[in-house]
């Protein structure tokens, strides 16, 4: 653990360093069809939705374009009729080229109308942030982003694969070693993974060298002892567990862009008191004259909640089960991504006290450790 700290020392420095410091952005690709913003030219998106995946974003994206219709949102008309959201350009249809991205917006109207892209996914690609940087103008992007315990996130995650993904070949072959069991998955990846992280040199490079699509996971087998089968496509079983590493993932987006053109609001918090997380949007929303009026009996909309009564492959926990997995998982594995995220909310966003996540598994805080 001796470097797994000093990584967490680094990304406290690095932290203060972008709150004292002007940090230069690059400009933006010089001419191209979203970097042209007058009326009758593309209208692109300059707010983005990111993720993360299982963390609300679909009932953030839902609220904002739908149940307050009012802001003017555009988006991505061209995506078919049962799913204006994701329109996946920056992380798998990168190759279309920017031309083919703008026609999915339609034409600008007015100068003050904008369009939001709501691809979750794209906190898992660690090449996005550079590529929105080069296609756009990038002081006028701003990103939203909701974050969760990251391990109910992970099991979420994990549930969702059994309940959507699991009859695809590459998901059932990437499970299948460890008789698909979240257990398993949690004993042999999470460690993998860590390694991965304590060799990394310095801590806003973790996401890069550890995210799902890492050269660093490619052609990894490990025997599972209790199946007797070697691992295959491991990089996508330990996309559970690398997807909520935050900490790392926000850093790697603010060397592109300033933690200031993020929002940043929790999905707890959404849910126990919607008016007053909603408000941390506002900063993003203001930016281009849109505001949201807020009543105080508004919810968080219910949506995106996969069924998997028919899962026989899923594996279940009674709760005191799961806490014992949770527990674990928080101590040796995320404690040090968590502490970069509250860290951040207080330095960048103004926030007292950050939730604890790991409070709920009945964790000493880490100055006890």
């Amino acid at each position: 653990m001796v470097r797994h700290t000093r990584l967490f020392l680094s990304v406290i420095t690095v932290a203060v360093l972008h709150a004292a410091v002007e940090v230069p952005f690059a400009s933006g690709a010089a001419d191209n069809a979203c970097t042209r913003r007058a009326v009758g030219e593309s209208l692109c998106p300059e707010l983005f939705l990111i993720g993360f995946q299982k963390a609300g974003s679909t009932a953030l994206w839902f609220y904002l374009t739908y149940e307050k219709g009012h802001l003017g949102l555009k988006y991505a008309q061209g995506l078919p009729a049962d799913d204006h959201k994701e329109i996946h350009f920056f992380d798998s249809k990168y190759a279309s080229g920017i031309e083919w991205y703008a026609s999915m917006y339609g034409t600008r109207n007015t100068t003050d109308e904008i369009s939001m892209d709501a691809t979750p996914d794209y906190t898992r690609v660690p090449q996005v942030p550079a590529r929105i940087q080069k296609e756009l103008i990038p002081d006028r992007c701003r990103f939203i982003v909701s974050i969760r315990d990251p391990v109910t996130r992970a099991y979420s995650w994990y549930k969702h694969i059994h309940a959507v993904f699991l009859q695809q070949d590459d998901y059932d072959t990437a499970l299948q070693p460890f008789g698909y069991k979240f257990s398993l998955m949690v004993k042999y990846v999470v460690p993998q993974v860590l390694r991965c992280i304590e060799s990394s040199e310095n801590a806003n490079d973790v996401h890069g060298n550890c995210g799902y699509q890492s050269a660093y996971f490619h052609g990894r087998h490990i025997e599972i002892e209790e199946t007797g089968l070697e691992t295959q496509l491991f990089g996508l079983a330990s996309s559970p567990f690398s997807d909520s590493l935050y900490g790392y993932i926000l850093l790697h987006w603010f060397k592109y862009f300033n933690p200031q053109q993020f929002c940043v609001v929790v999905y707890e918090d959404l849910l126990d008191n919607f008016e007053e997380e909603v408000a941390f949007l506002k900063p993003c929303l203001s930016f281009y004259g849109k505001e949201v009026s807020i009543w105080p009996s508004e919810q968080l909309p219910k949506l995106n909640e996969q069924p998997c009564e028919s899962c026989d492959k899923l594996e279940t926990f009674e709760p005191e089960n799961f806490r014992e997995i949770g527990a674990d998982l928080q101590k040796n594995f995320f404690l040090t991504s968590n502490e970069l995220v509250r860290s951040s909310l207080m330095i960048f966003y103004g926030r007292a006290q950050p939730r604890r996540w790991e409070d709920a598994y009945d964790l000493a805080s880490p100055a006890s450790e």
